[in-house]
């Protein structure tokens, strides 16, 4: 049974508003909100050499006065860009890291352990991931095509009324 309010209505439209609320993410740690200054890069690379010495994110938090999930997005940045000291001592850090949990589950795994071989699974995920296996391939073409003519693109009938 409609609102009395709408049944009333001679159009027969349901003109009530809708109730909800809008989020708007104003957080400083938005990924519009992060400049890549020189001061960011700064954190970013002291955030690496907190990571490298063991601390946590919360701590790296703590240390440089921010919350855990900018000290985990400073972490983050650095990995990805390369320019920042001490990220690639960190990747081999967590590289054999990833390598001793993978040693470490692998025997039980082949053997056909459920939660093995989930896990290693888990970790071969991770550790293609932080060697970049996942990157997208770079494909460059010249735009030549062989024997130096123009290309030539053939559609049939049925293609053409798409």
């Amino acid at each position: 049974m409609p609102n009395k309010a709408v049944a009333a209505q001679s159009d027969g439209k349901d003109r009530r508003r809708k109730k909800g609320k809008k989020t708007v993410k104003n957080s400083s740690t938005s990924p519009r909100e992060i400049a890549v200054t020189a001061a960011f890069k700064r954190k970013a690379e002291e955030a690496v050499q907190y990571r490298l010495q063991g601390y946590t994110f919360q701590q790296i938090g703590e240390e440089l006065k921010v919350n855990r999930t900018y000290a985990y997005k400073l972490v983050r940045y650095a990995m990805e860009s390369q320019p920042i000291e001490g990220v690639e001592e960190l990747r081999s850090l967590m590289a054999a890291r990833l390598e001793m949990m993978l040693t470490a589950t692998l025997a039980d795994a082949f053997e056909g352990v459920g939660e093995s071989m989930d896990q290693a699974r888990r970790t071969m995920e991770f550790q293609a991931k932080l060697l970049g296996l996942y990157a997208p391939q770079k494909v460059e073409h010249s735009g030549e095509v062989a024997g130096g003519a123009q290309p030539v693109f053939v559609i049939s009938a049925a293609d053409a009324k798409l």
